[in-house]
């Protein structure tokens, strides 16, 4: 075999595919049966194979339906690793059995550690509520797994998909809120902010700390940090270090366009329920708006220099007013009432509402509007069906931003978050940094980007 070829070993039988003689195959039971085997579509997730032990090794070991699995947990150590200066990951117990599976995960991880492919690190955990005698557990790929050539395979082991579709939505807001009011705790400001304004910011109490849900909304939580004026929050030290920012890129837009792209491939949207999904599903969903901004949401192109050229026949910074000016009428439109008759004011030009509509949305509209005008969440929040898209797209932003978060905890880096966005220590900018690609690539439309 040439050196190029390794990684097209492994190719494996899909779920539920059917092969004379066999019948039709589950990835779950690695069985075949005279019955199709139950079939959902899961948001697509992605794993490393590693040259260095790759799915045919795994399958050897472990049996065909363990390959994902412990392709997957691998790859979760990579990421984790990447940029991360202790070059080892905590994952709790819970989400290493959704993995691993429950009854596996201890008695595979001391044989990856037996064969040489991960290192587990072991502390004592000190704290006042736990008893003695429990281990802080953090894991590592070996050195020559870390150097070791990957490609990338998509995952199509249902009950993995399953359990990570159900525990990588789970996020524990109360526990968030926690951790926010302990890393607030330890900021301090540079010289030149008044005593007043730190005493606001210091002297908070877990009063100061929310999230939406509590009051039958979205699930965005509210702390004094993310209600900080930006001035003051450029102004901010964690430990001691300046902290950077990093926000999602046109954040509405590529929320719809992940949204959108995922219904039209069949998927369930993560951070929205069961129930949620199958009222939006009700609302057809085309091609042409999901082309048009493929290269804004993929690619290198701007939204709003396409949105100004489908607007007014020239990019957004030769239009009297700019881009804020078309962001702030888009934005408008489509959290607001929906409505045909208006005119829209843009720089010295007027754009009839139907007109402006019908440029930025395409055959976007009608799903749209289907959402704005009718029930889809699951907790009615009153005031108008029309505020149903932006709380649907806040509750897959806080989808996004929690797998942000959890992959942030789970190799220490501290974080403050601002909605869309987060804060950290500059001097963890490369870690964070492939943090996110890594969650870019599990949703696609959303990139990231540090500002300035």
């Amino acid at each position: 075999m040439s050196s190029g070829e390794w990684y097209e070993v492994w190719r494996g039988y899909r779920h539920g595919e059917y092969v004379k003689g066999k019948g039709y195959y589950s990835i779950n039971t690695d069985t075949w049966s005279n019955n199709v085997p139950k079939h959902t579509e899961y948001p697509i997730v992605n794993r490393y194979q590693f040259r260095e032990y790759d799915d045919l090794e795994i399958e050897s070991c472990y049996g065909y339906a363990f390959v994902d699995r412990i392709g997957f947990f691998l790859s979760v150590l990579l990421d984790g690793m990447r940029g991360n200066k202790d070059r080892a990951v905590h994952i709790n117990v819970n989400r290493l059995q959704k993995i691993l599976g429950e009854n596996y995960w201890s008695r595979i991880i001391e044989m990856l550690e037996d064969d040489g492919v991960i290192e587990s690190h072991r502390s004592p955990l000190r704290h006042p509520n736990r008893r003695k005698g429990l281990m802080y557990h953090r894991y590592a790929l070996t050195e020559k797994m870390f150097e070791s050539e990957i490609v990338e395979r998509r995952i199509y082991h249902h009950m993995l998909l399953k359990n990570l579709y159900r525990f990588e939505d789970g996020i524990n807001m109360e526990g968030e809120k926690a951790y926010q009011y302990g890393v607030v705790d330890r900021l301090q400001f540079e010289e030149g902010v008044s005593d007043l304004d730190v005493a606001s910011i210091l002297k908070h109490s877990k009063s100061s700390y929310s999230f939406e849900e509590e009051e039958m909304r979205t699930p965005r939580i509210y702390t004094p940090w993310n209600r900080l004026k930006k001035e003051l929050r450029n102004k901010a030290l964690l430990d001691g270090e300046e902290l950077v920012e990093y926000d999602m890129q046109s954040a509405h837009f590529a929320l719809l366009y992940h949204l959108q792209n995922e219904i039209k491939e069949g998927r369930k949207v993560r951070g929205l329920s069961d129930d949620e999904n199958k009222r939006l599903r009700k609302f057809e969903v085309g091609s042409q708006w999901l082309d048009l901004f493929s290269e804004s949401f993929g690619g290198s192109s701007d939204f709003y220099r396409t949105i100004g050229v489908r607007l007014m026949g020239m990019p957004f910074g030769k239009v009297e007013g700019g881009r804020d000016q078309i962001k702030d009428a888009v934005i408008r439109d489509l959290f607001g009432v929906n409505e045909t008759s208006s005119v829209i004011q843009l720089g010295e030009r007027e754009v009839e509402r139907e007109v402006f509509r019908e440029r930025v949305y395409g055959d976007a509209l009608h799903w749209i509007e289907g959402v704005k005008s009718n029930k889809v969440l699951d907790k009615y929040q009153g005031g108008g069906y029309y505020i149903n898209m932006s709380l649907v797209l806040q509750k897959v932003e806080v989808a996004v931003m929690g797998e942000v978060w959890r992959r942030l905890r789970e190799i220490n880096i501290d974080y403050l978050s601002i909605h869309d966005a987060i804060s950290v220590k500059d001097s963890n900018s490369s870690a964070v940094e492939e943090v996110l690609r890594v969650v870019e690539r599990q949703w696609k439309g959303i990139r990231f980007g540090r500002k300035v």
